[in-house]
Parts: C-alpha cells; structure tokens; sequence
C-alpha cells in the first residue's frame, strides 16, 4: 500500500480502473443506436400528430374563445327562462289565473286579462 493513501484510495483508485476497463469503443455505437431510436420515435410521433389530427390543436381539445362561452351562457340562460316562465304559466293555468309574458316580466307591467 503506497505511504500516505488510505484504504479508501485503494478502493476508488480499484473502481476508477474497473469503470476505465468496462467502457469500450465497441459502446459508442451502442450510445448512437439508443439515441437515435428515442429521437426517432418522437419525430415518428410528431409527424404522425401533424398528419393525422383535423383541425387544430384548439378543437382537438374542445378550447372555446370567451365570445363563444358567452354566447353559450346566453343560449343556456335563454332556454333557462322559457323553461322557468312555462312552468309558472302551468302553475297559473290551473289555478285560472293570467299567464306571465316575457315583456311582461321585463317591462314590470301586470299580465294581460284573462279573455
């Protein structure tokens, strides 16, 4: 054992020579050959991506403008109403009374006689 150097020196100067002894030029084309398959697989899978998908990314994922959403909360809210007056007018009909109208219940005014 060289004076001055401790067991540990021993064991990584023992690994250093073991890492220096398992690495190979046979390992460099191995290297290329595993990156190359993973860069090629992903160019493969982009391409395909571009080439197979209609439309854009957007629509693939169901992405709305906020113009959109509003003009399906207006759509929504609009059913919303026509569902709650008929409804009401139901509950009015059976027991005689006047049905409600959209200007009616906008312009506060009462609803129309009952002919």
């Amino acid at each position: 054992m060289p004076a001055g150097r401790g067991v540990d020196a021993c064991l990584n100067t023992g690994v250093e020579h073991e890492l220096r002894r398992a690495y190979t030029p046979a390992m460099d084309p191995f290297l290329a050959i595993v990156l190359g398959s993973i860069g090629f697989a992903l160019v493969a899978f982009i391409v395909i991506g571009i080439l197979n998908s209609p439309g854009t990314g957007s629509e693939q994922l169901g992405w709305k403008t906020s113009h959109e959403h509003g003009r399906a909360q207006a759509v929504r809210e609009s059913e919303d109403l026509e569902q709650m007056l008929e409804a009401a007018n139901a509950r009015r009909r059976a027991r005689g009374e006047a049905e409600l109208t959209v200007d009616g219940i906008l312009h506060g005014g009462p609803p129309p006689p009952v002919t």
